[in-house]
């Protein structure tokens, strides 16, 4: 979730999807450098400029609907299943105390 954030961070303050002189412009290689390190050869090479289009992103993505997948598998149908057992339906627990 931290990767997805920071990376959405990015996508947010570098702009997205504009042309290669605009980024040879705001980003230039000589002189002073966003954030010090940062020119359009950097942008280009991490695909900064089209991130939520990068493989990295949809990568991430993929890793988090992976996990929320086994968690449920794991952890909620398990709970389900006790929950039914428990006499806890669709209903709710109609006037009976769980304790």
């Amino acid at each position: 979730m931290a990767v997805i954030t920071a990376l959405s961070g990015l996508g947010t303050i570098i702009p997205q999807n504009k042309s290669l002189d605009y980024y040879m412009t705001n980003y230039p290689t000589e002189g002073d450098k966003v954030l010090g390190f940062l020119d359009y050869n950097v942008l280009l090479t991490l695909q900064l400029h089209h991130i939520y289009t990068a493989w990295y992103f949809h990568g991430s993505i993929a890793l988090l609907a992976a996990s929320l997948m086994a968690c449920t598998y794991s952890t909620q149908w398990p709970t389900a299943k006790v929950c039914e057992h428990m006499g806890v339906h669709k209903g709710g627990l109609q006037g009976q105390m769980v304790g």
